[in-house]
Order: structure tokens, then C-alpha cells, then sequence
């Protein structure tokens, strides 16, 4: 019996043995075809080393590996792993990876990074590296194969872009699948090729998130703004269909051009209050009073005390004492803030009928709005 236990042991361990050999063989094939179908080199299986693939494609670096690390069960796990070289192309610096991959010690100590303007994206992705460059590069087309790499595990870091499946991987299609996903998100990611002027210009005017075009935007007037493509980005964004970025465009062009968009943003109810009053205040500071005094004697009507405060300031300024009953009205039923200014406003007009509207002011329990009225 015990022979044939014995004889049972060793058929079994051989057939164990075939079996991987076959495996082996089998997945030692299926590379190689991956490697004819790529146009890479197949590096054989070593002692500690499985087979690889290398090789360029496309003039970029690329690298196919079997890895495998532990898990936090204490587990191996192995995973495929398809890398490009970027190094030449992007910041040293720049790292993408995943926003889950943070530990809350890690947030604290690296803080926030950088934010693209693309909401999604950004809870997705950390950025690290520096800002201009990153910004150029992260186009709406880059974005979208990113965050995809980064949500199966792959990255950038060290100047290597890398995709990774669970496993390994099998089937030649799989392995080049892999292997061209993470070749057009190089292309992509890298697609600028230098020219960061005219990339920050194409995602402030093409960029189909607001707050993309916003950032981009942002960042082309601050450190390129005597620039044809800024220039170039700030025509689009007087016509853009986001208030922030026709704001942005207005405050940075020319009286002629900003005017029309400014009245605009002023007299558009439909945009957010905060907004509507800082194009009031960019236009009076920006404009002649005879310009702006239209769009002032409308804001004085307006609902919102925010637009209220700015225009009744314009007319204090600039002593419009034709537009006095306007202002006066609004004695009653003004905030404090809006009263305070009101009394300023009511001082500077220097009409003598003003007494009354201002003892009443005067009698209000605000400190602020009593010195006001007073002075």
C-alpha cells in the first residue's frame, strides 16, 4: 500500500509539474505574439525574472511586466503591468495617482494638490508637480484617460506612465489593449509637445468644463499676458457661456471691447449676485460715470443689496445728484452695510434735503451706520 501511495504522490506531483509547464509554455506563447502583434521585443523567462516585453512604439519607451506584492491580507497579488517612458516630455516632478491612495497622514502633510477645474477628475486624481506645465498638458482628452488609468491602479510617477490589469494577463489582444491604453494616454498627456502658451489658450477656449477654461484662463493672463495666445483666449472668453470667464475676459481687454459685456453681466439676472456686482464695480472704476450711469441707476432698483451697495457708492463718488430720490428711497428697508453707505453716499451729494434721511439713519442701532451718518 505504501508503494502505491508513493507511486500516487509522484504521478500526482509530475502531472502538478506538466500542468504549470504547460501554463508557463502557454503564457510564454501568448507574449511572444504579443510582442509580433506590438512590434517589441520578447525578453525570456530568467531564474527570478519572468518575460517581458520591450521595446519603442511610436518613439516612446515601453515596457510589458508580470508583478506581483503583497496585500494587506498578506496575500500575493499578481497584476500586468504596461509602462511608457514620459520623462523627456513631462516635469520631472509630476506625479498623477490616485486621490484613494492618500492616507489621511499623507493629506495633512501634502495638503491639497492642485486643482484642474474639472470636479470629477479632481476627486479622482492627485496632482503633484508643477502647476503650468500640468495645467497645459491635463486637456479635456488627457483627463479622461487618466483618471481611467488611475482607477485600475496605474499612474505617473518617475517619469513612467503606467497602466495595470488584476492578473496575468493571457491574451495577446488583452496585453496590446493594455499596452495602447496606456501609449494614448502618453500621447495625450504629452500631446502639448512644449508649447504650454498655446495649450493653456486651446483648454481656456475648448475645455468643456467651465471651471477647466476658468483655470487655464487664469494662469495664461498671469504668466503669459502680452501673449498672441492670450490674446487669442481672451476673445473667446468675452463670448463664453460661463459669467466667471466673461468677467475674467472683460476685466483684462480694453475699455471699447469690455463695455458691452460688463453692462451685460450687470443687467443679467439670471448669474449669481456676487458676480453681477463686481462687473458693476469693474465697469465704474473702468469706465466715464457718463458710461457707466445707466447701468448705476438701474442696480439701485435691484433686489439684491450686494448691487444695491455698489451702485449707490458710484453715485456717492461721483456726486450724481440726479439720481438723490433713488437713493433715498432705499433708506428704509437698506442692511447696515447698505445704510452705512447710503449715509456716505447722502454726505458726499451734499443736497439739503438729505437732513431728514440722515437723522433716520442716525437713529439706527448699528454703531457703523450712526458714525457714518454723523460724519
Amino acid at each position: 500500500m505504501e508503494i502505491f501511495a508513493l507511486i500516487a504522490v509522484v504521478l500526482a506531483c509530475t502531472l502538478a509539474g506538466l500542468q504549470a509547464w504547460s501554463r508557463r509554455r502557454a503564457l510564454e506563447l501568448s507574449w511572444r505574439e504579443a510582442a509580433r502583434q506590438l512590434g517589441l521585443s520578447y525578453v525570456p523567462r530568467a531564474l527570478m525574472r519572468r518575460g517581458t516585453l520591450a521595446g519603442s512604439v511610436g518613439g516612446l519607451e515601453v515596457k510589458v511586466e508580470i508583478g506581483s506584492r503583497e496585500t494587506k491580507q498578506e496575500r500575493t497579488e499578481y497584476y500586468t503591468r504596461a509602462a511608457a517612458r514620459v520623462a523627456e516630455r513631462l516635469p520631472s516632478t509630476a506625479a498623477l495617482t490616485a486621490e484613494s491612495r492618500r492616507s489621511k497622514l499623507g493629506k495633512i502633510f501634502t495638503g491639497q494638490d492642485m486643482a484642474t477645474g474639472d470636479h470629477c477628475f479632481d476627486d479622482i486624481v492627485y496632482i503633484r508637480g508643477p502647476e503650468v506645465p500640468m495645467r497645459a498638458a491635463l486637456n479635456a482628452t488627457a483627463r479622461t484617460r487618466v483618471a481611467e488609468i488611475v482607477t485600475c491602479g496605474g499612474g505617473l510617477e518617475d517619469g513612467i506612465l503606467y497602466a495595470e490589469r488584476k492578473g496575468a494577463l493571457e491574451s495577446p489582444g488583452e496585453i496590446a489593449r493594455l499596452v495602447w491604453e496606456v501609449l494614448a494616454a502618453a500621447r495625450d498627456l504629452t500631446s502639448f509637445r512644449g508649447d504650454i502658451q498655446g495649450a493653456l489658450a486651446a483648454n481656456a477656449r475648448d475645455d468643456p468644463h467651465a471651471g477647466v477654461r476658468l483655470q487655464n484662463l487664469t494662469t495664461l493672463l498671469q504668466r503669459y499676458p502680452a501673449t498672441p495666445a492670450a490674446g487669442e483666449a481672451l476673445q473667446a472668453a468675452l463670448g463664453d457661456p460661463d459669467a466667471r470667464i466673461r468677467l475674467l475676459g472683460a476685466q483684462s481687454v480694453g475699455k471699447e471691447e469690455a463695455f458691452p459685456v460688463l453692462a451685460s453681466l450687470v443687467a443679467d439676472t439670471a448669474i449669481e449676485d456676487a458676480l453681477r456686482a463686481e462687473a458693476l464695480r469693474t465697469l465704474v472704476s473702468s469706465h466715464s460715470y457718463e458710461e457707466a450711469a445707466p447701468s448705476v441707476a438701474a442696480a439701485i432698483e435691484d433686489p439684491d443689496p450686494q448691487i444695491q451697495r455698489e451702485a449707490v457708492e458710484a453715485v456717492g463718488k461721483f456726486r450724481d445728484a440726479s439720481l438723490y430720490d433713488r437713493v433715498v428711497r432705499l433708506g428704509a428697508r437698506a442692511s447696515d452695510p447698505l445704510a452705512r453707505t447710503l449715509a456716505q453716499t447722502l454726505g458726499r451729494l451734499g443736497d439739503p434735503r438729505a437732513e431728514r434721511p440722515l437723522l433716520l439713519l442716525l437713529a439706527r442701532e448699528s454703531a457703523a451706520v450712526k458714525a457714518a451718518a454723523a460724519a
